[in-house]
């Protein structure tokens, strides 16, 4: 049988995507304040905050120790994204991309990073063939997580458009 864990409510999921944010500020081990200073800061009742705590131990994303406070988990890991326009190439994808991916792969894991890749073009592609409406396009999905500030950096690899290189969420 196949069991379904239940998706936290809304306003536990927006608790827990700040938090997260400032988990990943201070980084592993890093101490977040107090719960008192968390429900006031975040605006949110105690019940809420505590459901959101839940979840992020689930997640891995803090530990709480009893009567010391609440912390960055050592499982928390900075994220780098590669974001390449391949649009300009001459050819269908190259091999020379598939270097530069597993390059920025491996040195994001050398400094503990983890490590995302967006092409620009694949993810124009994919949106002009898509059938299934209902799905969030890759794009989308690249734009939620940037704006959920889901990456602590970015490399930008053949962007040329000074607009795609300031923004590339749009």
């Amino acid at each position: 049988m196949n069991a379904t864990l239940p998706r936290p409510k809304p306003k536990v999921e927006k608790v827990c995507a700040q938090i997260t944010k400032i988990a990943r500020r201070l980084g592993v081990h890093g101490k977040l304040p107090t719960v008192a200073q968390l429900c006031e800061n975040l605006d949110v009742s105690r019940g809420t905050l505590d459901s959101a705590l839940h979840e992020l131990e689930t997640r891995n994303v803090i530990y709480r120790l009893h009567a010391v406070g609440i912390f960055v988990s050592p499982y928390v890991k900075k994220t780098v994204c590669l974001l390449i326009d391949s649009r300009n190439s001459e050819n269908d994808i190259s091999p020379f991309w598939s270097l530069i991916v597993e390059a920025h792969q491996r040195q994001a894991g050398l400094f503990g990073f983890n490590s995302a890749v967006c092409d620009v073009r694949q993810e124009f592609d994919i949106n002009q063939n898509s059938s299934n409406t209902n799905l969030p396009s890759p794009r989308a999905e690249m734009k939620h997580r940037i704006e959920n500030g889901d990456f602590d950096g970015f490399n930008l690899f053949g962007c040329n458009s000074p607009q795609l290189a300031a923004n590339p969420g749009v």
